[in-house]
């Protein structure tokens, strides 16, 4: 989400001061001011209209037990896109082939969270893997 904060103010201080040198009557502290504001409020909105896309890096949460530091959690990988409360396909690691559902949006440092409700591990027979 920094990268989204960052943009965001960089394009909108741009643009206010484009604006500002296009109409020498505005005071361009005032347009810093409102790109500023506008940029804090996008990280805040921008994870809720995205969701989760296909390839996104996710927390794994199993059971009820959130972990009580961002080291200690597993992570995976998104198979499908959705919304909280939408069940996905992921990819543990290991290998591993899940549907989880979607708790949480990510946050400023840490990914979107996925709660593990199913869990398949391939198997090869003859050379073939089934899921």
């Amino acid at each position: 989400m920094m990268g989204v904060y960052l943009k965001a103010f960089l394009g909108l201080l741009a643009a206010s001061l484009l604006a500002w040198a296009a109409a020498p009557g505005l005071d361009v502290w005032k347009l810093i001011a409102v790109a500023l504001g506008i940029s804090l409020i996008l990280p805040l909105a921008y994870p809720h209209y995205r969701g989760v896309r296909k390839g996104d890096g996710l927390l794994v949460i199993r059971g009820n037990v959130e972990p009580m530091l961002l080291f200690s959690a597993s992570s995976c990988v998104a198979l499908a896109g959705g919304k909280v409360g939408s069940n996905i396909g992921i990819a543990l690691p290991d290998g591993t082939l899940a549907e989880g559902t979607i708790i949480g949006y990510e946050g400023l440092i840490t990914p979107a969270k996925v709660r593990l409700v199913h869990e398949s591990r391939p198997q090869e027979v003859s050379g073939i893997t089934v899921i």
